[in-house]
C-alpha cells in the first residue's frame, strides 16, 4: 500500500504508530492491523490520522472535554435506518470552556463533528460515498440529539448522549467551581437542557500522491439546507491528506 516509501521511512511510520500512538488505542485494534491480510490496518491508520487532525493527543486548554468516538461501537444509534447499515467512522464531541459554558444559568453548549475518512488512491467516488456516509451521519443523529425532540426515543438517546461524555475526563481542576458548574451541566442533558453545534468532515488521505499540500474547502450538502430550515445550523467541509 505504500510501495513508494523508502525502507527507512516505512520503519520511522511503523515506530510512530507503535510506539508513540499505541497509549491511544486498545490492544485488539493494534493487534488486527498487524494481519498483512485484513483490511484493519486502513481503519488503525485512519484512527491515527485522525487523531493528530484534529490535534487530540495534546491538552487544549479552550476546552473541558474533547472525547472522539468510535462509532464502528455504536450501531445501534442507526439502527431505525433501514435503508443500509452505512455509518461515518467516528464523531468527536467537545465542550468548550466558553463564557456561557462556565455561566450556571446558562445551557450547555456542545459542538459535535462527525467525520468520515478514506484512504487509498484519490478518486472521485470515494468522495461521493463519504459525503453520502457523513449526510447520513449527521442527519441521524441531529433528530435523535435534538433537545426539543418528542418522539417515544428522545430519553433513550438523552441517554445516550449523556453516557457518550460521562465517563470522559474534564480537563478542569475537580475541586474548582468551573468543574462542579460543567459536571451539573452534564448531568442536564438527562433533561434536554443543552444545545449542539453541528460541523461534518470528511478526510481523504489520498497514499498515490507526493504532495505535502492539504486542501480544505466547504462542500454543498443538501442534509446542510435541510436541516438549516429545521433551526439546525452544518457546516460540511473536505480536507485532503497525502501519503507521499
Amino acid at each position: 500500500k505504500f510501495t513508494n516509501w523508502a525502507r527507512e521511512r516505512l520503519r520511522k511510520a511503523a515506530d510512530f504508530c507503535v510506539d508513540e500512538m499505541s497509549e491511544y488505542m486498545d490492544g485488539s485494534r493494534i493487534l488486527k492491523a498487524l494481519n498483512p491480510y485484513d483490511y484493519e490496518i486502513h481503519n488503525y491508520l485512519a484512527y491515527i490520522l485522525t487523531l493528530q487532525k484534529l490535534r487530540l493527543t495534546k491538552p487544549d486548554s479552550d476546552y473541558a472535554l474533547r472525547t472522539l468516538i468510535n462509532l464502528d461501537s455504536y450501531q445501534h444509534w442507526f439502527s431505525d435506518d433501514e435503508k443500509d447499515n452505512k455509518r461515518p467512522d467516528f464523531m468527536l464531541i467537545e465542550i468548550p470552556k466558553s463564557t456561557d459554558n462556565l455561566d450556571k444559568s446558562k445551557k450547555l453548549t456542545l459542538n459535535i463533528k462527525i467525520v468520515e475518512c478514506k484512504m487509498g488512491f484519490e478518486e472521485d467516488t470515494q468522495i461521493a460515498k463519504a459525503k453520502s456516509q457523513l449526510e447520513k451521519g449527521l442527519r441521524t443523529m441531529s433528530m435523535s440529539w435534538d433537545p426539543n425532540n418528542s418522539g417515544v426515543r428522545h430519553r433513550y438517546f438523552l441517554n445516550q448522549l449523556y453516557r457518550a461524555i460521562i465517563f470522559s475526563p474534564l480537563e478542569l481542576e475537580s475541586n474548582s467551581v468551573d468543574y462542579e458548574t460543567i459536571r451539573n451541566k452534564i448531568f442536564g442533558i438527562l433533561s434536554g437542557d443543552y444545545e449542539i453545534n453541528w460541523t461534518g468532515d470528511i478526510f481523504a488521505f489520498w497514499l498515490d500522491s507526493d504532495s505535502d499540500i492539504h486542501d480544505e474547502y466547504e462542500l454543498d450538502s443538501e442534509v446542510s439546507v435541510e436541516l438549516s430550515e429545521k433551526g439546525i445550523p452544518v457546516f460540511i467541509q473536505r480536507a485532503d491528506g497525502y501519503g507521499g
